[in-house]
């Protein structure tokens, strides 16, 4: 009887146990975590986006319950994906036993953000179906059109010269991008010849490129620099969807610095003597000439005797600057030419800074001193500071001597004055007195009575 009574107890204990497993299997509307595990275990490619396929692969287990039969899956087709919507039967599942399922979806061109990969299923161990959902990350690609290459002919624009630009487009979006619009905006110096500002792609496939050009025109009183123009695109994606594209193009005004050497003035250029020549340097292109430097270089034909190197500083369009060099010019006794070159070396940095080192030759003509003679252009300069400082000195002398006599230094100045007068005219007769040319015998005595008048 006692274990009749123990049996019915242990019964009463483990049957409400056992019903309670059952319930827990499966729960009426929805699938227990302890029964029934569907995972998303990848998808490819990956990552995934907008416009192109993928490829998904799910695992699902059987946890706890029983068996289960009847098991069918469905995807559900909506925004942004697009597939298969048919059931698909799963065979039946024991506890611990897995399924693998892959399943194929598109992914719509003007999806933006992660979307959520919604699923229904259904089974044995519920009786209502079932919905949940994955949320899987979408890289958005951009609709993009990118500038294969910027071709410019030529590369740097001289001011009141043209150019043509032609611009290589590639479309990296991965849909056909439609009506691509191309607008320069032009600005000063810049204008268009021959066409207007805008040009047009009609289309232009994924991965596709295309060229269009524009005919450029610069101002011929453009400065030299570089500059940026707007550049506008516009296109549609195969959604009609618009993009715009805002950028800039960038242009190099330049031309190379133009200069002129040139003798602005000098010393007979004499063979045998040191001349002072003055060299002026004109700017006659359209670029600044900075930081200018200029050095006249010693040669076999003559030497430079003052300082070679001379700084000039900076130079605008049309404007000039001068250096004074002095110059021995060498001795030459045969076969001389008449025309010999002055080297310079240039030393300036253009417009951009960069630096530039030139050489250059002046051509100046030289004479012989026999030449410059023949065509008046001697140098010889007579010097009469000497003979001043005897004469000053002789009448010095005189005034000393004569003021010794009359103690009276107005008086003495004009003796002496007087008597020095009188000695040069006694000089000047007494070399006409041995000259006896016919046409001078009367000279002395005409002299000889003006003296004795002025006593």
């Amino acid at each position: 009887m006692k274990k009749l009574f123990l049996s019915i107890l242990v019964l009463t204990l483990i049957i409400p146990s056992i019903l309670a497993i059952q319930s827990a299997s499966y729960q009426v509307g929805g699938a227990d975590p302890e029964v029934l595990k569907i995972e998303l275990l990848s998808y490819d490619p990956s990552p995934i986006q907008p416009g192109t396929d993928f490829t998904a692969t799910f695992r699902v287990k059987n946890l706890g319950y029983p068996k289960i039969t009847n098991f069918y899956f469905q995807f559900v087709d909506d925004f942004p994906l697009t597939t298969n919507t048919e059931k698909i039967k799963l065979p039946d599942l024991t506890i611990g036993k897995t399924y693998t399922l892959t399943h194929d979806f598109h992914v719509d061109s003007i999806a933006e953000t992660s979307f959520n990969l919604d699923f229904q299923y259904e089974g044995s161990f519920s009786d209502e179906i079932i919905s949940e959902s994955f949320t899987i990350p979408l890289e958005t690609l951009d609709r993009n059109i990118a500038f294969d290459r910027v071709t410019v002919k030529p590369e740097r624009i001289a001011p009141g010269e043209s150019a043509e630009v032609t611009l290589t487009l590639q479309n990296s979006a991965p849909v056909t991008l439609t009506d691509i619009d191309i607008k320069l905006n032009f600005s000063e110096p810049f204008s268009p010849i021959k066409t207007t500002n805008e040009r047009r792609i009609t289309s232009l496939a994924p991965n596709g490129k295309s060229s269009v050009t524009f005919n450029v025109q610069v101002s011929p009183d453009a400065d030299i620099d570089s500059y940026s123009l707007p550049l506008e695109i516009t296109f549609y994606d195969t959604n009609e969807n618009k993009f715009t594209k805002s950028l800039k193009l960038g242009l190099v005004v330049y031309s190379e610095s133009e200069y002129e050497l040139n003798l602005e003035e000098s010393d007979p250029l004499i063979r045998g003597t040191s001349p002072t020549v003055t060299i002026s340097l004109s700017d006659i292109g359209t670029s600044d000439i900075k930081f200018l430097s200029m050095e006249l270089s010693s040669t076999d034909k003559y030497i430079v005797t003052s300082n070679p190197r001379i700084y000039l500083g900076n130079l605008e369009p049309d404007d000039f600057e001068t250096a004074e060099y002095t110059i021995f010019l060498k001795n030459c006794y045969f076969r001389c030419p008449e025309e010999i070159p002055l080297t310079f070396r240039l030393s300036y940095k253009d417009n951009f800074n960069k630096q530039i080192l030139d050489e250059k030759s002046l051509v100046i003509r030289t004479y012989s001193k026999r030449e410059a003679k023949k065509f008046g252009l001697s140098v010889t300069k007579r010097s009469y500071t000497a003979l001043y400082i005897l004469i000053l000195v002789i009448l010095a002398y005189m005034t000393i001597k004569e003021y010794r006599k009359v103690k009276d230094l107005p008086k003495a100045i004009k003796t002496a004055i007087k008597k020095f007068i009188l000695g040069i005219l006694r000089f000047v007769v007494s070399i006409f007195r041995h000259l006896r040319w016919r046409y001078i015998k009367r000279v002395p005595r005409k002299l000889r009575v003006f003296l004795i008048k002025l006593r």
